[in-house]
């Protein structure tokens, strides 16, 4: 049991909730950087259907990002769109 002065003079908040409050600014929520990079995927297998050459400037271009920004997620959006192309023939 803390004592009254423990009680009395404890912080108002707690460092854990310190944390959840105050994010750095530079770190993307995780639902906005799933959003690009689903976004990237569909736009990459809808180029690569059409017959167009999927770079990350003709990627940026067509989505009016900037082209690092694109570069950054492109790994797990070659992967997710790999994985969305595939299906089963037969059975």
């Amino acid at each position: 049991m803390p004592s009254a002065i423990a009680r009395r003079y404890r912080p108002a908040c707690l460092p854990s909730a310190i944390a959840r409050r105050y994010r750095p600014a530079c770190l993307p929520d995780r639902t906005c950087r799933r959003n690009m990079v689903e976004q990237i995927a569909d736009l990459m297998r809808e180029m690569a259907f059409a017959g167009d050459n999927v770079t990350a400037e003709s990627v940026a271009q067509r989505m009016s990002t900037s082209a690092a920004a694109v570069k950054r997620h492109s790994a797990s959006a070659v992967l997710l769109a790999r994985r969305k192309s595939v299906r089963q023939i037969g059975a």
